[in-house]
Order: C-alpha cells, then sequence, then structure tokens
C-alpha cells in the first residue's frame, strides 16, 4: 500500500493548525483604527472627559430676518471681520422706500405750512393795512366834521333834519370802518392764531412719525451686525427668497477669544469643581493638547445634543455643560470636536 495519501492529510492538517494559530493571534491583536487615531492619554490622575466643541466667544450668532423678501445683495464673505453696525445683507426693499419718499413729501408740506404761519404777518402785507387804516381815518374824520356842521346850522335852520340825520349816519359809519381796519391790522400785527399753530405742529409730529415709520421698514430690509465679529458662514445667495422663521442667513462669531463647550456626564457632576483645570485633545492627534482655563458651567443640566457620531455614544445622556476658553487656539476650528479631560476630586 502507497503512503503518498498519509502524507498528504499530515501536510493539510499541519497548513490548517498553522492558519488557525495565525488567525487566533491576529484577532487577539488590536485592530489598527481606519482612520489611525490613538485612544488619548489621560492627563490627569483623577479626571472627568467628555467630548468638546469649539465655538466663539460669547457662542455663535445665526442671524435671520424679520421681514420676507428676495435677497437683493451679499454684503460680506466668509471670514471677513466686520463692525457693529455694518450691513450684512440688503433685501428688496423698493416698496418700502417708495413708502418713505411719500412721507418724506408730506413731511415737507406739513413743515411748509406751520413755517407759513410762524413767518406771519409778511412784511409785505403791512403797509397796504396801515394805509387802509389812515384813508379810514381820514374818511371818519371828514364824516364827523360833517356831522358837526350840521349839528350847529340845524337850529338856524340852514340844514333840514334829513340832512343832518344823513351826515350824522354817515359819520357813525365811517367811525366803523376804521375800528374795522384798525382792528385787521392788530390781527395782522399779532401773527398766527395760537391755535392754528397747535394744529400745524400737531401735524408736522404726524408727518415725521410716518417718515420714521417708513424708515424703519426699509431700515428691516438691511441685516446689520449686532456686535463686532467675524462672519463664520454665509448660507444666502442673491436673488433667494429670506422669510422671517426660516434659516438662519449667515453666522457671526467673535474668534478673537475661542472656547470650548464640553459635554460632561451628569453622573460625574457631583465630581467637577469649578475652576478645574482641564485640557482639549485634539482627536486624530492625541500628541496636540490645549490647555483650557475654567469660565463658566451651565447651572442646567440637559440632554445631550452635541454628538460626536460615535457608534457606541449614548444618545440619551443628560449633560452638564461647562465653558472652557482656550488659551492658545492653535490650529483649532469653530465648530471642531475636541476630546475633553477635567481635572476631578477624588
Amino acid at each position: 500500500m502507497s503512503t503518498r495519501p498519509a502524507w498528504i492529510l499530515t501536510g493539510l492538517a499541519t497548513t490548517g493548525i498553522a492558519f488557525a494559530v495565525w488567525s487566533s493571534l491576529a484577532a487577539a491583536s488590536p485592530a489598527e483604527d481606519h482612520l489611525g487615531t490613538v485612544p488619548p492619554v489621560a492627563a490627569f490622575t483623577v479626571r472627568i472627559a467628555g467630548s468638546g466643541i469649539v465655538e466663539p466667544r460669547g457662542e455663535a450668532l445665526s442671524l435671520g430676518t424679520e421681514v420676507a423678501g428676495l435677497v437683493r445683495e451679499v454684503l460680506v464673505t466668509p471670514g471677513q471681520l466686520v463692525e457693529a453696525g455694518t450691513p450684512l445683507v440688503r433685501l428688496d426693499h423698493r416698496a418700502p422706500a417708495a413708502r418713505l419718499a411719500t412721507a418724506r413729501t408730506g413731511l415737507a408740506l406739513a413743515t411748509a405750512r406751520k413755517a407759513r404761519l410762524v413767518a406771519l404777518p409778511r412784511i409785505e402785507d403791512v403797509p397796504p393795512a396801515q394805509a387802509r387804516v389812515e384813508a379810514a381815518r381820514a374818511a371818519a374824520r371828514e364824516a364827523e366834521d360833517l356831522h358837526q356842521r350840521a349839528l350847529r346850522m340845524a337850529p338856524t335852520g340852514a340844514v333840514s333834519d334829513e340832512e343832518a340825520a344823513r351826515r350824522a349816519t354817515a359819520a357813525a359809519a365811517a367811525a366803523a370802518r376804521l375800528r374795522e381796519t384798525e382792528a385787521a391790522l392788530a390781527q395782522l400785527m399779532a401773527g398766527a392764531w395760537a391755535a392754528d399753530l397747535a394744529v400745524a405742529e400737531a401735524e408736522v409730529a404726524a408727518a415725521e412719525a410716518e417718515v420714521a415709520t417708513a424708515q424703519v421698514e426699509v431700515d428691516r430690509r438691511t441685516i446689520t451686525a449686532p456686535r463686532a465679529a467675524t462672519v463664520l458662514r454665509v448660507d444666502v445667495r442673491p436673488g433667494e427668497a429670506a422669510t422671517p422663521g426660516g434659516a438662519s442667513l449667515l453666522t457671526l462669531g467673535d474668534t478673537r477669544v475661542l472656547c470650548v463647550r464640553a459635554d460632561l456626564d451628569e453622573q460625574d457632576a457631583w465630581r467637577l469643581r469649578p475652576g478645574a483645570t482641564a485640557v482639549a485633545v485634539v482627536r486624530g492627534n492625541p500628541s496636540l493638547r490645549h490647555a483650557l482655563t475654567w469660565d463658566r458651567a451651565e447651572p442646567v443640566i440637559r440632554p445631550k445634543r452635541s454628538l460626536t457620531g460615535d457608534s457606541g455614544e449614548r444618545i440619551d445622556t443628560r449633560v452638564v455643560q461647562v465653558i472652557f476658553t482656550l488659551a492658545d487656539p492653535g490650529t483649532l476650528r469653530v465648530g471642531q470636536q475636541v476630546d475633553v479631560q477635567v481635572e476631578a476630586g477624588p
């Protein structure tokens, strides 16, 4: 009998055993992460660990619009530094601009009416009024003189009673006309009536309010920076529609100082000490560490919202948020996730 099959079986068995040993050794050795990341080395003997996200001082501001409209101009770009009040986005404002022009015309008309009353009397109107007074005075003197003559001649019969009565009536009428012209001159020299001035002032105030209202409607179409900051994101383009309560148009943040908002598990909250020392470890390169300075801890424990994307991460965790200031941000960027280690009490 040939022994060849026995040797073949022995070789196959040896190969299988060697493959099994290699497979077990390979399974026992830690697999290299596909991203090449290495778990961070503990910075403190007793610590609280959590995830954090880099944010600008005072948090990022997502700006929207108060009114609906089409975007006419985008005046800034990401990374641009802006001062408080700098125009960022301008919506179409043709309709409110037309109302503003109409309101300004109404204000000009009301102002002109008031100015006309305040300017009374017109200097050109005074001489004619004075001349009318002089003429009425002369006519009154003449009528009174004729009346007096009639009274003296009536006893002699040179003037009839009818003529004397006519001259008396003419004298009285001339005196009345004199008083009328004098009163008209006094009224002219007194200027505008106080009640008319009050009405004119009220009309000007109402017109000014109309202008202010129209100006507000125009200004609401221009979105400005509420404070000095850096433009982090621009999420709108000219021609797109902007609506109140919709997606934010821009995101601003004060990047002169960066902070880290760390989520620490509520089970470790009792170990957290105000003013504790902490470090931020850069994901992907544990050798890059940034010292953190305690800023504040939020007073309310809340459900975790900042997720890291780790497959083993719990999403039903409640956390206390602690804000630290980055002494030296280095290459860290706003929105970047880091691992945070906080020195804890025993």
